[in-house]
């Protein structure tokens, strides 16, 4: 199936899911359920998402937890043998980038270039993530290969991307069994 068809299927799938009375309370049992994320952070979670999908509106909560779930499966760890931070594992560099643009997401927080404790804040992780993202698809002009490059993916391979789709079809499946 082309990309065409396979994004026109997920944004009737999407928008199906929304009339038929999916809320935000079927994402967090996908993040509680499935995910292991306590219920308490994952209601933390999705209301940034919902915040940032608002502030991004070319990316939604579905989106974030897709690259959350590819990311670390919802764990917030370290990973990339320390390298990356987090939910949505964060790189210094990553993270730099952002606050050069969005300087109110952290520089106060984090003196030293520490980011270990980032660890402690979910809802900045969501935020760094979702406008590292937006930074990415003004750079690219494009929501797919915003996406391929979140995970470094900027040699036209779209890997990632083909990964991030394959999850998402697993969320609205998951969903809609129950």
């Amino acid at each position: 199936m082309d990309r065409n068809k396979s994004r026109s299927i997920t944004g009737i799938i999407f928008i199906c899911l929304i009339v038929v009375g999916f809320s935000q309370s079927y994402f967090s049992l996908f993040m509680t359920a499935y995910m292991g994320i306590p219920e308490q952070r994952a209601e933390v979670l999705l209301k940034e998402m919902k915040i940032m999908s608002d502030k991004y509106p070319m990316f939604n909560v579905i989106d974030y937890i897709t690259i959350m779930g590819i990311e670390t499966g919802g764990k917030n760890i370290y990973g990339d043998y320390g390298k990356a931070i987090g939910y949505f594992q964060l790189h210094k560099d990553a993270i730099f980038y952002v606050w050069e643009y969005y300087p109110e997401y952290g520089r106060f927080k984090f003196k030293n270039t520490d980011i270990k404790k980032l660890l402690l804040f979910p809802k900045l992780q969501v935020d760094i993530a979702a406008s590292y993202l937006y930074l990415l698809y003004l750079r690219y002009n494009s929501k797919e290969k915003a996406i391929s490059a979140y995970n470094g993916d900027i040699n036209g391979t779209n890997h990632y991307y083909d990964k991030f789709k394959q999850y998402q079809k697993f969320i609205f499946k998951y969903l809609i069994q129950g």
